[in-house]
């Protein structure tokens, strides 16, 4: 049967556990995602012999393309802890007991203690290699043992190494670290629940915009399609109690701003919270970001004859066309705060103004320097006056049902590491059998890391221990 199997090559389920357990197949997919996300950086389109290829952020990440490559490394990492974990958990519950591993078959250190009680000489051996207060696993069981490598350490100086003879010895075993062999098992299980909330918050990713006055409050957001904003319900309502602005002294600069929001469900309040910038509220999935701020003043425009002086006043809110002589004009951005020259020049907006349906240009006016040529138009010197206004707030509102699993995978990863590389995972065999009217303690110690130290420190606690065996020695 054996002979007919490896005539015929592994069976179709074996190499299909291969192929998504490969290591290449991982660095294959790893590259093509890090190629796709760098292109998706750029937020560009390409066409490509006849394909449309679009590498844009949003658009990239949500695709279907790029969601099956994040679904193959799934597949392909899963089937690949499925795989490993066993083995992993098989080595890790074999340190745990209730038995001691088969120690090794030759020691790295022996200690012989004369005219000694094998419980007292094991006692004494696990003082100095285990520790005050350590919990090792004991059994009795019949070895074949030897000497070495190396002489045999005792109170008569060296001595030979001996035959290999089947003697009945008592096993000490304690292990430390263990959990380090489970590392890159819980690093793949992170990795894995990572995956998963991409998949999840991509598939299911919603982000708006909402403008709030102070004591406004809305239940619905806007959604940016195309040049267009789509209403969306929430499903509850969101009410601005406050908005405030402070600045830095002598700047136009924003230095804070707070927002004091409410969350209201059948009209009445079940969550308050003051936002700021990386502070947000969260309620059932949203996170409520404080994005920006609108200062909304009423203008008074003014436009005066430069032949009668004769001015004519319109108010108006920030955004409304109006009608003056020349045409009609209208706000297209504001500035309460504008520095320029080094210094600050107040208020300012830039004036659009069409005639005859045709836009006829724009201009940079100052609160604060009327008589600018600029403001010139059609005989008429063009001027404003900012009247006292409100500030809005500009919320960002995102809900990524992903987020929970992203956390909990990222967790899980940096666990996985920190367990990989900083845990050390060192096992400690001592044992003791009786040779005559002395006993022979061999111990031997197995790092997953730094062998060599681990190994030197063994041999320097074995001198300890022959030098304290050689004080106790009862005399001859």
């Amino acid at each position: 049967m054996n002979q007919e199997n490896r005539k015929n090559g592994p069976s179709p389920a074996a190499s299909l556990v291969a192929f998504f357990s490969s290591t290449k197949l991982t660095l294959v997919l790893l590259a093509l995602i890090a190629f796709l996300s760098f292109f998706g950086t750029t937020g560009r389109e390409f066409n490509l012999i006849g394909f449309h290829l679009d590498f844009r952020g949003d658009t990239l990440y949500r695709s279907i393309p790029f969601q099956l490559l994040l679904g193959l490394l799934f597949t392909n990492l899963l089937v690949c802890t499925i795989d490993k974990l066993p083995g992993a958990w098989k080595r890790f519950k074999m340190d745990s007991g209730p038995e001691p591993p088969a120690p090794p078959a030759s020691a790295d250190q022996v200690v012989t203690f004369l005219k000694a009680d094998i419980d007292d000489a094991l006692s004494k051996a696990e003082k100095y290699f285990f520790g005050q207060g350590a919990k090792p696993i004991r059994a009795e069981r019949e070895l074949f043992r030897k000497v070495g490598p190396g002489k045999d350490k005792g109170n008569d100086g060296e001595k030979e190494k001996a035959a290999p003879e089947k003697v009945r010895a008592r096993v000490s075993f304690l292990s430390r670290g263990g959990i380090s062999v489970l590392g890159p098992q819980i690093t793949h299980v992170g990795i894995l629940i990572l995956i998963v909330g991409g998949i999840i918050g991509g598939r299911g990713h919603f982000e708006a915009e909402m403008k709030l006055r102070p004591g406004e409050q809305k239940s619905e957001a806007g959604v940016a399609e195309a040049d267009s904003m789509r209403p969306v319900d929430l499903g509850f309502t969101v009410r601005c109690n406050d908005f405030q602005v402070t600045y830095y002294d002598d700047s136009p600069m924003a230095s804070d701003y707070l927002c004091d929001l409410s969350i209201l469900a059948d009209g009445r309040e079940v969550k308050r919270h003051v936002i700021e910038v990386n502070r947000p509220l969260h309620y059932k999935g949203y996170g409520f970001y404080q994005a920006k701020y609108d200062y909304e003043p009423t203008i008074r425009y003014l436009a005066r004859s430069l032949q009668t002086g004769d001015t004519l006043s319109v108010v108006a809110p920030l955004g409304e066309p109006v009608e003056l002589p020349g045409g009609t004009y209208m706000a297209i951005d504001f500035e309460e705060k504008t520095v320029g020259m080094g210094r600050d020049l107040g208020p300012s907006l830039t004036l659009g103004w069409m005639k005859d349906g045709q836009m006829k240009g724009t201009a940079r006016l100052f609160q604060n320097f009327p008589d600018r040529d600029q403001a010139k138009v059609e005989g008429y010197q063009i001027s404003f006056v900012a009247m006292p206004g409100q500030y809005a707030t500009i919320l960002q509102i995102i809900k990524d049902p992903g987020i929970p699993l992203v956390w909990t995978g990222c967790s899980l990863l940096v666990l996985g590491v920190m367990v990989s590389f900083f845990i050390r995972h060192q096992r400690v065999w001592i044992v003791a059998s009786k040779r005559g009217d002395g006993v022979i303690v061999e111990i031997a110690g197995r790092a997953k890391k730094g062998q060599a130290l681990f190994a030197k420190r063994l041999a320097e606690l074995a001198d300890e221990l022959v030098k304290e065996n050689a004080k106790a020695a009862p005399p001859e």
